[in-house]
């Protein structure tokens, strides 16, 4: 059953510095906390090797958004254009580990991995690989396993009619992919979505086929029978996502310039970590960076830190 697919996938061992920056996070934001989420190419690393050195990905879930943030602007950000970005570094045994990680309410989260969002950005992420690294009970933790599997079922079944029938699972999945690039604000290419299938192949196919466990024929391929109805809704629903998903992209990124915390920390990061240049920040640039932005990307340019 999908289900049991997804609650093994959800309690997946990872390396332990994820799990220690996944208490980091939760302990920033108090009793709200429903959930953690654990997603992204750094899902891959083995537990048993240095822990990962790009930036871990989080999705925090929240009751609340009142009771997760001591600032009201915060709070209404989060409500009204979720989600919130947040930045976090911290030592672990001898190594610095970093994250980014996004927070929104039970409610968005539940709506946002189902077919009836708007943009596909939450159930095309959670489509994909993740480990819930904190369930508050089991209430919590029913309602992330639902969600999971919404995502999943989302993700294909919107697409589906757009492949030819009899599909492999993986032409159901890379089809999926590239029509939520295409609603972004800047679309991968089209080897993205074949990168993303082979990194865990064998997981996306047995996703499919326990959706699609009906419609199996004798070579393992799956007969979707999708009549021109279906194909003309398909392509209605992603032409309307595509409309909408441009401008709230633009929308979003506009937001986080205003609310994305710790953002300037992991800019200079990545600066240092592709140029070798440290850039030194004083606290009144660490509180006002789009104030002294000029003034940053200068010192990095001095420094030549951009060529």
């Amino acid at each position: 059953m999908l289900e049991e697919a997804v609650v093994a996938e959800l309690g997946r061992i990872v390396h332990p510095s994820s799990q220690a920056l996944a208490e980091a996070i939760r302990a920033r934001h108090g009793a709200t906390v429903a959930a953690v989420l654990f997603y992204g190419s750094c899902l891959r690393q083995d537990p048993a090797d240095d822990p990962p050195e790009g930036v871990q990905d989080f999705y925090l879930i929240v009751d609340r958004f009142r009771d997760a943030f001591t600032s009201r602007w915060q709070a209404w950000a989060n409500s009204v254009l979720p989600p919130n970005v947040f930045y976090i570094e911290q030592a672990w045994q001898g190594h610095v580990v970093r994250a980014k990680y996004a927070v929104v309410s039970r409610d968005q989260f539940v709506r946002g991995t189902s077919s009836a969002a708007l943009h596909p950005s939450l159930w095309a992420r959670f489509s994909q690989p993740v480990v819930m690294l904190y369930g508050r009970d089991d209430d919590a933790r029913i309602m992330v396993t639902q969600a999971i599997g919404e995502a999943i079922k989302t993700m294909l079944r919107t697409s589906a009619p757009l492949v030819t029938s009899p599909a492999s699972p993986e032409d159901l999945w890379q089809e999926a992919l590239r029509q939520t690039y295409r609603a972004e604000l800047r679309p991968e290419s089209s080897e993205r979505a074949a990168t993303i299938y082979r990194a865990d192949a064998a997981r996306y196919d047995e996703m499919a086929r326990l959706i699609f466990s009906g419609r199996l024929n004798e070579d393992g391929l799956i007969a979707h029978q999708a009549t021109a109805d279906d194909i003309g809704r398909a392509q209605r629903y992603w032409r309307v996502r595509r409309l909408i998903g441009k401008p709230l992209s633009v929308l979003r990124l506009t937001k986080s310039l205003f609310t994305f915390q710790g953002g300037v920390d992991y800019a200079l990061w990545k600066v240092e970590r592709h140029t070798g240049v440290r850039v030194p920040l004083s606290s009144f640039e660490r509180r006002h960076p789009i104030l002294n932005a000029p003034r940053l990307l200068w010192r990095v340019y001095r420094l030549s830190a951009v060529r």
